[in-house]
Parts: structure tokens; sequence; C-alpha cells
């Protein structure tokens, strides 16, 4: 169900653009005389309907990633402490003498919650990220092919551009 709501909301946001640049040729044509102010209204409350149906599907299906990823995450987390704490039990008491338990405990608990922030919130975002990068590549190729590719063999540069003058802003 989190992987679903992941796809979901990934595919959700390039859907969201691409009808927003549609609209705006809609608004193009009210602008050229094409379209008439009754039939430019019916446009609007068609797109805003649109707009809010999407909006509310993209809500719920963030709401699942998020929700259902993270259960997963402390459901693994929970079987890991369960593990812990029986290799603990079976450890004689000799290495209670030498090893400080409560540092090692600190130290596993502290393991534990990046795990689970991986299991987590952080693989349901890469769900959401590959999906929107799939989707939008899809949604792109479909729509205009020529401007995609020339997109495509401009952004590694425009990245490399953006990563470098990151890096000088540090210096």
């Amino acid at each position: 169900i989190g992987a679903i709501g992941g796809i979901a909301s990934g595919v959700a946001g390039p859907l969201m653009s691409f009808l927003f640049g549609d609209s705006l040729g809609d608004f193009s044509d009210f602008q050229n005389g094409e379209v008439n102010i009754d039939s430019m209204e019916d446009i609007v409350n068609d797109m805003v309907r649109i707009f809010l149906y999407i909006g509310i599907g993209m809500f719920i299906a963030e709401f699942l990633n998020n929700c259902f990823w993270n259960l997963a995450g402390l459901r693994q987390i929970y079987h890991m402490k369960e593990k812990y704490f029986a290799l603990i039990l079976k450890q004689e008491q000799g290495w209670f003498d030498s090893n400080n338990a409560y540092a090692f405990a600190t130290k596993v608990q502290a393991h534990l919650e990046e795990i689970e922030m991986g299991l987590g919130e952080k693989f349901g975002l890469i769900l959401r990220m590959t999906s929107q990068l799939i989707s939008g590549l899809v949604i792109a190729f479909t729509s205009s092919w020529k401007l995609t590719l020339v997109m495509l063999c401009v952004s590694p540069f425009l990245a490399l551009g953006n990563r470098t003058s990151i890096s000088v802003a540090h210096v």
C-alpha cells in the first residue's frame, strides 16, 4: 500500500505540471479571441475541478506513502530490538563486567533509529522521486519529444553548473 501511495504521489506532480501548462494554453487562446467568455468559464471550472481532484488524490497518496513506510520501518525495528534483547540475555556475566552495557545499548539504539528512518521515510521518498522522474519523462516524451531530447542533453550541464555555483557559494 505504501509503494502504491509513493508511486501515485510521484506521478501526480508531473501530471499537475502538464495540466497547468495545458491550462495556460487555454488562457492564451482566450486572449487571442479564439474562445469566448462563456466557454472560458467552463474551461476554468473544469480545470479547477481537475486540480482539486488531483490535489486530494496526491494528499491521500502521500499519506499512504508516509504512513505505511513508517509502519514498515517501525515493525522492522521492533524485530531487531527483540533479537538484540535475546542476544543480550544470552551473554555471560563476565561480558557485563568487561563491557559497559549502557553505552552499548545507546549505540545500538542510535543505529536502530538510523535504520528506521532509512527503511521508513527515506525509502518512501526514494520511491516517490523515482516514479516522479519516470512519469515526468513519459509525459515529456509524449507531449514534445524533440524538446525533451534537447532538455535531456542540456540537463547534465545545468546540474553541473548548479553544483559548481553551490560549491563556490560555500567557499
